[in-house]
């Protein structure tokens, strides 16, 4: 179980591997999760915690592993 206080590093690092793959909106990365724009940016800004479903989406997009998101 990831910890509350862990949800804005989470945010953080899913931000960074956004932004590193130049995208400047929000709401481009949450399409291709299949999220809306909001709850990808409350996952962002460490308000909700990413679903595994859609971590593992994220990895397949980014080569990040869930080591590393999570």
């Amino acid at each position: 179980m990831v910890m509350k206080s862990s949800w804005k590093a989470i945010g953080n690092r899913l931000k960074y591997l956004r932004l590193y793959l130049g995208m400047n909106v929000q709401k481009n990365m949450a399409e291709l999760l299949g999220a809306s724009p909001s709850q990808y940016s409350n996952w962002e800004n460490g308000l909700g915690l990413i679903p595994v479903d859609a971590a593992v989406k994220f990895q397949g997009l980014t080569g990040a592993t869930l080591d590393y998101i999570y």
